[in-house]
This record gives structure tokens, C-alpha cells and sequence, in this order.
């Protein structure tokens, strides 16, 4: 699961080169399903895999062969039931696909919730939907390098969810070969995510999933082999703390923004993350006082213009993160400015770019790159920090086709925008809400 400025790399070498193929999804049919009242609290469901499973068994344990990203759905729904869990005990054969294979962005496998038809998603076009509960993995493609350490190939495995168009990957998690026992605990707009009994990260709320009750299990280009998949309803339910991950949605980029209508997946990155990607350690990063943060990045063809994105610049990249504290921004803020210059060091060095002041405080730098075919690039890096939040902002432009001044001036108005959203809306991440025990 990429970072913001992972995606960003990914954009310069591959020229925003979008290629997933899904269309190909294998779909279980849906059988009878069962019934469960609200005052259960009991295991109340366990696989028969013989009965109502679209997938094959083998030796006693449901199989998928990885070929084609697949959900087989559960004979079983849960149905007007706040609190819920789902364990399935799932070993990994091995990924279906090979390095350099850019129909695969995101592979992985593990439980699939709130499953319905009803709209097309983008990891599953053939209208299969749900959230995905699991293994996440943006496979490493020859040539991509990571920002933080570019000798080596980028590749992210991560304990991580999957909704709609979003991700967020928790904590880091590669499987081995060995069966490990996934859970998804389910409170109303909460969910938690489990893996050999440790949960992984915090809890995050996700609103407009709770309609739907239907449940099962999921691959994208893994080989995987099911042991067993029960649904439990806990009895009780205790206080806690969740993320919200709608509390950003009113501050950062939007499509009603004027920057460009194709787009890479929006990401939310927890601690664990942010802590593998900028190399510092977790500690730190929890005395930071760091909640979470989305990014994205947007792109057209150099050719189009928008108010917000001149011609020549094919990209523009925003992530926003919450702090507790404004200290915590600053801390941010040093982090994405360090970050900028190691990136625009191993490119041959910088240049500050001098721009008005955006927010509490703000450092841009310009720098030259080249994307995979050889051609020239130029990449321009605004980081600013408002209150308790930090942002980062990149455009990515044809140094034969962009005007420079026009492309900052881009840069700088998104920067503006986001940090006027930001002063007017000051809403945390932070919820408490009830969580299952």
C-alpha cells in the first residue's frame, strides 16, 4: 500500500500508467441465507464448506487458486446486527503474479464484510464490493524506487483495510506459510482487525458500509487455502477510542477541485506505517502526538489544463496529517522537509523554491527528475504546517512543456486551499466510541 510519496516515485517512472484488470472477477453466487437475532452471543455460524461456497475444496479446506481476484460469499448473512466478528484461518500458497506485472497495484487476501452488488468498486469492477479486511500488498515493480531508500525496489505488506476506493494500511504484516487466524471485528461504523490474536492498529471508523450483511472471503492474486471461517456475536461492549477516517474528507483535495480527474487510490496511513516509511522509530512517532493522514495524488494528460493544474504538469500529489498538538505538525513538518531534500538530493540537489508564506510555517524546494522512458521532469515539493496539522503538496510537470511560475503558482494555490480548510474546519480524527469486547 503505497505512501503519499511512494505513489508520487511510482508517477514520475510510469508516467501515471494505470492499468489494473479486474474486469475478470470471479464472483460467488449467493445462497440461502441464514439468520441470526441481536441477542446472540455465541459462535453463530461455522463453514461447511460443502454447502453454499462457490469456491473448490481440497483435502477438507476451501482453495483459491489466485489466477483471478475472487470473493466467494458465505451462505450466511448478518442482518441488522451492530456487533459482530469474523474469523477465517487462512494459509498463503503464494502470489499469482510476478514483479513488473502493472495490472496488479494491490494483491493480497483475508475477510470481506459488508459485501454487496449494488456499486462498482474499483478493486472489483464486476460489482463486487465490500470492505476488505486482511493482507494488503502493492507489489514491487522493477524500477520503482522508494523516496526514503532508493537503492532498494518499492514494496509495501501491510495488515490493512480496503473500502470502496480507500485503503489503509495498519500495521506492517507478511505472511508466511504457515495458517494464520484473521479477524474483523465489526461495531456499527468500527472496525478492528486482528491477526494471530494481536490487533492491528487502531480501530478505525468508516462511515456508509453498515447497510449491507453480507460476509466472505477474498484474493487478489494469491494463492490461498481456508481452514476454517466462523461468525461470532461478542456479548458485551466497552469504551474505547476509534479513527475517523471522514474527519479528513472536509480538509484535502476533492473532486470538485479543479486539479484533475484521474486519480490513484486515496490512503490513509496509521503510525506503524508512517514509522516504516520515514524510518524513525514507533516511539517517536507516538510521542509526536500523530493521529493519521490521507493522501492522494491527482493526474490528467500534460496536454489538459486546469485552474489548479497548468499545462505540462501531468500530477499533483496531496497528503494532509493530523497531530494532536501543534508541536506535533512541527515535528511533521521537519520530517516531509528532510524527506524532500534526501529525495532531491539522489537527483542531483535542489533549489528552495521562494513562495508566500502558507499556514503557521511552510518550506518548498523544485528539483529535476526523469521519468521511465528518459524524459526530463521537473518536481516542485510545498510542505506547511496549520494548527495541529501538517500538509504536503507536489506537482509534477514536462520540463519541455510546463512554465515554471505557472506550475508553483498550481502548487501554491492548492497549498492555500487546503490550508483555508483547515482553519475554518478544525475537526479531530479522535472518536470515542464503544467497541466491541
Amino acid at each position: 500500500m503505497g505512501t503519499p510519496r511512494t505513489v508520487v516515485v511510482r508517477v514520475l517512472l510510469a508516467g501515471l500508467t494505470i492499468s489494473i484488470s479486474l474486469l475478470g472477477a470471479h464472483r460467488s453466487s449467493q445462497a440461502a441465507a441464514g439468520q441470526l437475532t441481536k441477542h446472540t452471543s455465541r459462535t453463530v455460524y461455522q463453514a461447511n464448506w460443502r454447502r453454499g461456497w462457490s469456491w473448490p475444496t481440497q483435502k477438507g479446506m476451501l482453495v483459491w487458486n489466485g489466477h483471478d481476484p475472487s470473493v466467494a460469499v458465505a451462505p450466511f448473512r448478518i442482518n441488522h446486527v451492530r456487533r459482530y466478528a469474523v474469523e477465517a484461518e487462512i494459509k498463503n500458497l503464494g502470489p499469482r503474479f510476478t514483479p513488473g506485472d502493472l495490472k496488479v497495484i494491490t494483491a493480497g487476501f483475508g475477510i470481506v464484510v459488508q459485501e454487496h452488488s449494488n456499486s462498482i468498486g474499483w478493486y472489483f469492477p464486476s460489482k463486487v464490493q465490500g470492505l476488505l479486511a486482511g493482507f494488503v500488498r502493492s507489489p514491487a515493480v522493477p524500477g520503482f524506487r522508494c523516496i526514503e531508500a532508493p537503492q532498494v525496489p518499492c514494496s509495501f505488506d501491510d495488515a490493512g483495510l480496503v473500502w470502496g476506493p480507500y485503503s489503509a494500511g495498519l500495521t506492517r504484516f507478511h505472511p508466511d506459510h504457515r495458517p494464520h487466524l484473521f479477524r474483523i471485528d465489526v461495531d456499527g461504523t468500527v472496525y478492528r482487525l486482528s491477526i494471530d490474536g494481536i490487533q492491528q492498529g487502531p480501530p478505525i471508523r468508516i462511515s456508509g458500509y453498515g447497510r449491507y450483511g453480507r460476509i466472505g472471503l477474498w484474493s487478489l492474486y494469491y494463492r490461498i487455502q481456508v481452514r476454517s471461517f466462523r461468525v461470532i456475536v461478542p456479548p458485551s461492549a466497552q469504551s474505547g477510542t476509534a479513527m475517523d477516517a471522514g474527519s479528513l474528507e472536509t480538509k484535502v483535495l476533492t473532486w470538485s477541485d479543479p486539479v484533475g480527474k484521474l486519480t490513484f487510490n486515496p490512503h490513509f496511513m496509521m503510525n506503524a506505517e508512517y514509522a516504516r516509511e520515514y524510518h524513525v522509530s514507533a516511539a517517536a512517532v507516538d510521542q509526536s502526538g500523530r493521529l493519521l493522514s490521507r493522501s492522494q495524488v491527482w493526474g490528467q494528460p500534460a496536454s489538459v489544463s486546469f485552474p489548479l493544474k497548468p499545462k505540462g504538469v501531468f500530477a499533483v500529489a496531496d497528503s494532509l496529517t493530523e497531530y494532536r498538538t501543534p508541536d506535533g505538525s512541527r515535528w511533521g513538518l521537519m520530517n516531509d522537509v528532510q524527506a524532500d531534500q534526501a529525495t532531491a538530493m539522489s537527483g542531483g540537489g535542489a533549489t528552495p523554491i521562494a513562495l508566500p508564506k502558507v499556514g503557521d510555517e511552510s518550506s518548498g524546494i523544485s528539483f529535476a527528475a526523469r521519468d521511465a522512458n528518459g524524459r526530463s521532469l521537473v518536481v516542485d515539493e510545498l510542505s506547511f504546517r496549520e494548527g495541529n496539522y501538517e500538509g504536503h503538496f507536489t506537482t509534477i510537470g514536462y520540463t519541455d512543456m510546463t512554465d515554471s511560475s505557472a506550475q508553483r503558482d498550481g502548487l501554491l494555490r492548492v497549498a492555500q486551499l487546503v490550508a483555508g480548510r483547515i482553519s475554518s474546519n478544525p475537526i479531530q480524527s479522535l472518536k470515542i466510541v464503544g467497541l466491541a469486547r
